[in-house]
């Protein structure tokens, strides 16, 4: 793994840990805990898309029917800026 793949894994470490303390910090069933979780597991899919180069979920909406964090169809992004 190169230094810029590790710098980037640390970061979405952090944020992922971050999503979760917040949730944790919330009810279960309450809109936080909802919204915390969403953000954390959407963070994972745009970690998991950075690291294996994927672009998408797909170019149409029917490709992804639950709209799980889809992130729009464009090249992952290799700088950290």
């Amino acid at each position: 793994m190169e230094v810029l793949e590790t710098r980037i894994v640390q970061l979405y470490e952090r944020r992922l840990d971050n999503c979760l303390n917040a949730r944790d910090a919330c009810r279960e069933g309450t809109w936080g805990w909802t919204f915390w979780q969403k953000n954390f597991t959407i963070l994972l899919r745009r970690m998991n898309l950075e690291l294996t180069g994927a672009k998408c979920y797909g170019s149409t909406a029917g490709s992804n029917p639950a709209g799980q964090g889809s992130i729009p169809c464009a090249p992952a992004k290799k700088d950290l800026q």
